[in-house]
């Protein structure tokens, strides 16, 4: 799953042990910064995206709804 938020953009999959977690990964440190705090944020170069931050489903999904009630623009480019 791929989110292009006010916050930046993530990409989302599952964790590959544990169907409860999820991997949140980022181009850039400062999207993921944006709703994690930085002791979370792991920095892994070797991978195509080189931030990531573990996180269950049930997090994710509370910081995804949450995005959505605060949603305030009726444009994304504006």
């Amino acid at each position: 799953m791929r989110i292009a938020s006010k916050n930046g953009f993530f990409s989302i999959v599952q964790h590959r042990d544990d169907p409860e977690q999820v991997l949140v990964r980022a181009r850039v440190k400062k999207d993921l910064a944006e709703i994690f705090p930085e002791d979370r944020i792991l920095h892994t170069p070797e991978g195509d995206y080189h931030w990531r931050v573990f996180a269950s489903k049930k997090e994710m999904g509370e910081i995804l709804l949450r995005q959505m009630a605060e949603l305030d623009y009726p444009n994304f480019k504006g």
